[in-house]
């Protein structure tokens, strides 16, 4: 009715409302009307025609709301009318009037907009069942809008989509009548012309709809190849929305557009010819019509290029059923665009991201091909005829680029034909032999024209060796070119090649598919002749090339590539792939001939290499010095960068695990049956610890989804002890200074309960007796050895002076570490086999043993005992104890733990250091002083601890209860096992009250507040209990003066959640579901008030504040959404400025902080939030501002696109200008940290409207004048980063 508004003038809209009253008083009819109004409606003058057929339209327009307002829309979206009674118009009106104005669109066409809208609402009325358009009336509705003289096309654009729009009602709801009436062909022409030529976004998109509409609805046969041009002709997709078209309120998209398009194209199975060849002639344009920005590089096209490859991978998936010879045709063409995609001389290709992309598409494209090709061939003489033709084609056009490496194109060649070998079986067996041997001959340096490019060059091909001997024995589908025969369990061939149909398949579908799958294996399969052929030709002389290379490559790369490669060998002789759920019925496994000799051959390169390398783990007598592999090998391996490590540790823990059974180490014994395994000089070769334990077992990852056939020398109880002597032998000699000794040998003893720990799968294991066995050798490591190597340490232990003593603190605390992760080892290997749960109990209860042992010899001595000992144990055994309270049936030992805590911290608080240490004579005076000294900070040490460990203990007991609101263990007086502890260690401090350097009791009081608190905050499911417990510890801690809080140690125990002893995940303390993102949300609006209270001191605030570090370690993004915490960062943002802005400048910015400016201190803090794990004192303001500068940055690298300027843009003013205030004052680090947010803040990401940044430049700039006289480059570089990141959002 607005279009209608617009058109008329004053007198006409009065004119027209006049005529709406009396058609609805029921004075005049609509007949009635337009026959008064015959004179002007036929007049000979066009603007009289015009004027009067604009009323009558605006008229009917202005009835129709009414009638459609008693309707309902169908399954189309079409409006339906249920009930005419109160209709000024009535059906038989509209029946006649819809003939009329019909006829008047040759008269008046596009020149009257309000025409072509009246028409699409009547039009839209007859729903196809109740109210049917009469023969006639659609025939003419055809004929004037579609078919007749004038096109479409010269319509505006809101027309066109109303004639489309009626065009797709008509299909939707007349489609039978149009077929019968119109006729189809006729229907089909219109829609091709009335379409042809539309490049408006909004009605393309309604056209892409109406093709598929009318494509599925009408037989096109000999006009199926024009429906197809009418879309082809936009593919692809050309376009990029315009600001103005973005800002619309539902903007057209380019995904939008390119998703209709090829929904279009697939939208009938008779287009699956045309579509093969559009995608071919697509694919072979490599100019024009891509128009890239200045510098592209060809990567616009590219782009291109690779939709069209997804668009290839769904026209295969849409007519797979269709017998589509034409795709036969274009195999070549196609093959040739895939070449181009990577090795097009003209495009600038480049490497990284891109390459990735372009591999990742063509590896599934060529994967679909050739599954295509194969299944509509299924009835030639030869099905796999195109797949070799694929294969040939590449091949031999591609080799060029392989062997010209200095062109720079060999990596990319590599990548096609890793793509193709992955496409097909068929594809693999051509693939594989002649890549092979072009790497030997790059490897070889033979086609080089500069010895220059030799180590670049062959660096190169050398990582890509194991890839493609990965590719030859061990596929991904388990088939490598080497299968000689083929057994699949669902169609019953097996090793004598007869087929038996199994009587376990019984969906013939299934049968069918596994049984093609079969053939292509068996089709790929090489010959005896060809195999022999390729071991000696290529496989071994590429070996021997390899180890030729030790002069030209980095001796960490070659190693690593050489035990990449013999372990891929190994893993071929000695394993089979492993069912998977996507072969429920069978598994096809590829089978070696052991007994060929080109076999045998590859056997012997397997022992050579495995005796070279395993003699790293033999004394150096055994050396062969004429070797130079022998020679350098243990030198690469200790002396390879910790960067360049972790790969080459990666590829020898394979090969050794993969290669033990070669040797004779697991024969070695000696005469009483015992392996005297040994290790050459352990102290010069650290590293090699870390390879022991690989001798026991591979893990899964190096087992590549395979399954062993051999029984692994881990099994053997025996030969595990051996490695453990040796690995807790090294531990024991480590010396203070030692540190790689003494961590290389802590690495291996970790590695090695791993790889014992790890239960063997079914398919490994049928009878149980190798589950038992490895079972047996973990209980005896984890028991006999490592408590006893831990009990032994903790006596023998020497404590001449305080230094030895802090250092034995020190290491018992790096045991604990290493015991607790051994028995997190056991409860895991527990949860596979419930017979282990026994393993970490017995653990539990050798340390409370030796702990006891301790305590007692502590006793006997009486007050001439030292209690370093029983410490050391304490320290040794506690994280252990505090895991296993994970176990209801581990309570008791845990409590048995806290009372040896209890009575050891008696000794430490009651007494003086010479009760707790012993003490020393000596006759020199100054000398026995400055002993006691040192006596007094250990036992002021050890006190902390013990009570961080009290802590810690109480902890564990409260998350034993089931919830905060109930009791599960009571010492039979109402209270908790828990509580009760808690006041023996309270009582412990209120008897000893007067000693000055005991804690004081209320700060005791409100750190176990503290730990409750965290229990119920982790624990607690009832979110009101959780409130309420929370406010109240903060009403406790406001309640205290500064005098008796002191310190900010109470807070760092509320959401102390990250260390070995209280981190609920390492541990395994009970937690509720999605603890972290509960946490938060309660924690944050209760933490917020009482921050913001007035109650709350300088001095308090200060603590709460240092809170915010370890609160934002809970939201991690690793472990809970951003988005679902996104309310609760809002609250923080102002209270973390207002800190800032307190701390930073609190001159002249309206703050109530001191006037005072801020004085520059040297101050050492971690840039992440972690650094707020340690108390901060309350005396130093300026302390705390590298931790609210990380606490921002985290919380400005944390917040999600687009979503920061929604809490940040009312803060902007203030922040900035405290940021940059008084920025030269600050410390070196203040200023790094200060430069870094500002940056931050004006990166896209937060989306920070440029209206709020302009004002806020001077502030950065002045910065920028101020620090770029600064001494630090640092500095300078973030200064520049934050003003270009500035500049660009303002520009």
């Amino acid at each position: 009715m607005d279009l209608a508004k617009s058109l008329l003038t004053e007198c006409q809209a009065e004119n027209v409302q006049r005529i709406v009253a009396a058609l609805s008083d029921g004075q005049q009819t609509l007949l009635g009307h337009v026959e008064s109004e015959r004179v002007r409606l036929t007049s000979r003058d066009a603007e009289e025609r015009s004027a009067a057929l604009n009323e009558l339209c605006a008229v009917v327009l202005q009835m129709l709301p009414t009638a459609a307002a008693g309707g309902k829309q169908n399954a189309e979206g079409h409006v339906k009318i249920v009930a005419w009674e109160n209709v000024p118009i009535t059906r038989p009106q509209i029946d006649q009037l819809l003939p009329f104005l019909l006829s008047k669109v040759e008269d008046c066409g596009h020149l009257s907009n309000i025409l072509i809208t009246t028409l699409h609402q009547l039009i839209k009325l007859y729903d196809g069942t109740e109210h049917v358009l009469p023969n006639e009336c659609l025939e003419q509705t055809i004929a004037a809008l579609f078919d007749g003289g004038g096109s479409v096309q010269s319509y505006g654009q809101r027309d066109r989509l109303l004639l489309f729009s009626c065009l797709d009602h008509l299909v939707a709801s007349h489609a039978a009548l149009l077929r019968s009436v119109v006729g189809t062909q006729r229907v089909l022409l219109a829609f091709i012309h009335a379409a042809q030529g539309e490049r408006e976004p909004r009605a393309l998109a309604r056209v892409f709809a109406l093709h598929q509409r009318m494509s599925a609805n009408f037989a096109m046969g000999v006009l199926s190849e024009d429906m197809f041009e009418l879309v082809a002709c936009y593919f692809p997709i050309d376009y990029e929305p315009s600001d103005q078209e973005q800002a619309e309120q539902m903007p057209i998209t380019r995904e939008q557009l390119r998703h209709s398009c090829e929904c279009a194209l697939l939208g009938h199975a008779a287009f699956a010819p045309y579509c093969m060849q559009l995608i071919a002639e697509k694919l072979l344009e490599t100019e024009g019509g891509v128009d890239g920005a200045a510098g592209d590089d060809g990567c616009a096209l590219i782009r291109r290029q690779l939709e069209i490859c997804e668009f290839f991978i769904r026209s295969c998936t849409k007519f797979r059923d269709v017998s589509n010879s034409a795709l036969h045709e274009h195999v070549d063409d196609l093959m040739t665009a895939v070449r181009l995609l990577f090795l097009n001389p003209s495009v600038q290709q480049r490497e990284g991201t891109l390459l990735k992309d372009i591999t990742a598409t063509v590896d599934q494209m060529l994967h679909v091909l050739a599954s295509m090709l194969e299944h509509n061939a299924a009835k030639l003489e030869d099905p796999f005829r195109f797949i070799r033709l694929m294969a040939e084609t590449t091949l031999e056009n591609v080799e060029p680029f392989v062997l010209q490496a200095e062109m720079g194109t060999s990596g990319r060649a590599f990548c096609l034909l890793r793509c193709l070998a992955n496409a097909h079986p068929v594809a693999r067996a051509l693939c594989v032999p002649r890549a092979l041997y072009w790497l030997n001959t790059l490897i070889r340096g033979q086609t080089l024209r500069s010895e220059e490019n030799r180590a670049e060059i062959t660096t190169e091909a050398l990582a890509l060796v194991p890839e493609w001997l990965r590719l030859c024995f061990v596929a991904a589908d388990g088939f490598g070119v080497f299968t000689a025969v083929v057994r699949c369990d669902a169609c019953g061939i097996g090793d004598s090649g007869e087929n038996k149909v199994s009587e376990r398949t019984t969906d013939r579908r299934h049968l069918s598919a596994v049984c093609t799958r079969c053939a292509s294996f068996s089709a790929a399969a090489l010959s005896a002749s060809t195999r022999t052929e390729l071991i000696s030709g290529t496989v071994v002389p590429l070996f021997d090339a390899v180890r030729q290379l030790h002069t030209i490559c980095e001796p960490n790369v070659l190693l690593a590539a050489e035990c990449e490669a013999h372990s891929i060998l190994l893993l071929s002789f000695d394993s089979v792939p492993s069912p998977t759920a996507s072969s429920p019925h069978g598994t096809v496994c590829s089978l070696l001939i052991n007994d060929e000799p080109q076999i045998a051959q590859l056997r012997t390169l397997c022992r050579a290499m495995a005796n070279r390398v395993l003699s790293l783990l033999t004394p150096t007598e055994t050396f062969d010095d004429s070797d130079d592999f022998d020679v350098l090998i243990r030198s690469v391996v200790q002396q390879t960068d910790g960067a360049k490590w972790g790969r080459l540790s990666t590829a020898l823990k394979q090969f050794v695990a993969l290669s033990a059974h070669l040797t004779t180490l697991g024969d070695q014994t000696d005469a009483d049956g015992t392996h005297s395994l040994m290790l050459p000089d352990p102290e010069k070769w650290p590293r090699l610890l870390e390879l022991l334990p690989a001798l026991l077992r591979p893990l899964p990852e190096e087992m590549e989804g395979r399954k062993m056939l051999r029984k692994p020398l881990g099994n053997d109880q025996k030969f595990s002890a051996a490695i453990g002597f040796v690995l807790l032998n090294t531990l024991s000699i480590a010396s203070t200074g030692a540190v790689e000794l003494e961590c290389a040998a802590s690495v291996g003893v970790r590695e090695m309960a791993k790889r014992l720990a790890l239960a063997p799968s079914d398919d490994e294991d049928e009878d149980g007796t190798a589950a038992a066995d490895q079972r047996q050798c973990f209980a005896f490591f984890a028991e006999q050895q490592l408590i006893s190597w831990a009990s032994d340490w903790i006596e023998q232990q020497k404590d001449d002076g305080c230094d030895q003593m802090e250092e034995g603190f020190r290491r018992a605390d790096r045991i604990a570490l290493l015991l607790q992760d051994v028995g997190t080892l056991a409860m895991a290997s527990a949860g596979h086999n419930a017979n282990d749960g026994g393993v970490h109990a017995r653990m539990c209860a050798e340390g409370l043993s030796i702990i006891g042992k301790q305590q007692n010899n502590l006793t006997q001595n009486g007050s001439g005992g030292n209690c370093a000992a029983l410490l050391r144990a304490l320290r040794c055994f506690w994280l252990l104890l505090l895991s296993s309270a994970s176990q209801d049936k581990n309570v008791p030992q845990l409590k048995q733990f806290a009372t040896v805590l209890l009575d050891t911290l008696k000794i430490v608080v009651v007494g003086t250091a010479a009760t707790a240490f012993g003490t020393v004579a000596s006759p020199d005076k100054q000398q026995q002083q400055k002993h006691q000294q040192q006596l007094a900070m250990a036992a002021d040490q050890q006190k902390h601890w013990q009570i961080n460990a009290l802590l810690s203990v109480h902890f564990a007991l409260l998350n034993r209860s089931k919830s905060d609101a109930e009791t599960t263990s009571t010492d039979g007086d109402g209270t908790t096992v828990a509580d009760h502890f808690a006041d023996r260690i309270e009582q412990i401090f209120v008897t000893n009250a007067s000693d000055p350097s005991a804690i004081s009791v209320p700060l005791l009081r409100l750190r176990l507040r503290a730990v409750e608190t965290r229990n119920a905050l982790v624990a607690e499911p009832n979110s009101a209990i959780v409130a309420e417990r929370l406010k109240q510890f903060f009403e406790h801690f406001m309640a205290l003066s500064d005098a008796e809080f002191g310190t900010e140690q109470a807070m760092a125990d509320l959401l102390d959640l990250h260390r070995p002893s209280t981190c609920p995940e390492r541990c395994n303390y009970r937690r509720t579901l999605f603890w972290r993102q509960r946490l938060f949300c309660q924690f944050v609006p209760i933490f917020v008030q009482f921050a913001r209270s007035a109650d709350c001191s300088a001095t308090k605030r200060r603590a709460l504040l240092q809170l915010l570090g370890p609160l934002l370690q809970v939201a991690d993004p690793q472990h809970i959404a951003i988005d679902t915490v996104l309310n609760e960062f809002g609250q923080l943002c102002p209270l973390i400025v207002d800190a800032l802005v307190d701390t930073l400048a609190p001159l002249g910015i309206g703050t109530a902080a001191s006037a005072e400016q801020p004085t520059p201190t040297g101050v050492s803090a971690s840039s992440s939030p972690a650094a707020a794990d340690k108390p901060i004192s309350s005396e130093s303001p300026q302390q705390l501002l590298p931790l609210l500068l990380d606490v921002l940055r985290t919380l400005l690298q944390r917040m999600p696109p687009a979503r920061g300027a929604d809490g940040f843009v009312a803060l902007m003013p203030r922040l900035v200008h405290a940021l940059t205030e008084n920025i030269a004052r600050q410390t070196l680090l203040v200023q790094s940290k200060a430069l870094e947010c500002l940056c931050l803040l004006a990166l896209p990401r937060l989306a920070v409207p440029p209206e709020a940044l302009l004002p806020l430049r001077v502030c950065v700039v002045r910065a920028g004048a101020v620090l770029a006289a600064s001494p630090k480059r640092l500095i300078r570089q973030r200064m520049a980063r934050a003003r270009n990141a500035w500049e660009l959002a303002l520009a």
